[in-house]
């Protein structure tokens, strides 16, 4: 693969996560309590689950926003205690941090392995 080819690709990859990125809020608000979040979510772990597959950091980074996102905003708009919104945030941050942190392993492990 040439140089320009993947720096091509590199930058589509990158535009199309920024996309989705910055669309992952309306998704939530736009779609109702549950229906919103589920597939905000399926979005956000699909994009998570290619970012772990193939290596691809913007993907991974991307993913583990949008799940993020989805939550919070899922869990501001439909729990009424602020504690508790806290706890969920918090729980839901460190899940993708630690899933992010193990992806992150792998990735390391292969290149060195390889």
């Amino acid at each position: 693969m040439r140089y320009g080819t993947s720096v091509t690709i590199t930058v589509s990859r990158v535009a199309g996560a920024v996309t989705l990125l910055s669309t992952s809020p309306g998704w939530v608000a736009e779609n109702g309590a549950f229906s919103g979040l589920v597939v905000t979510l399926t979005i956000g772990i699909a994009l998570f689950s290619l970012g772990a597959t193939y290596m691809w950091v913007e993907f991974l980074g991307t993913g583990a926003m949008i799940i993020t996102i989805a939550i919070a905003t899922f869990v501001f708009k439909n729990v009424d205690n602020e504690v508790m919104q806290g706890m969920i945030v918090v729980a839901a941050g460190l899940a993708v941090w630690a899933g992010t942190s193990i992806a992150d392993c792998r990735i390391h492990s292969r290149k060195t392995s390889a």
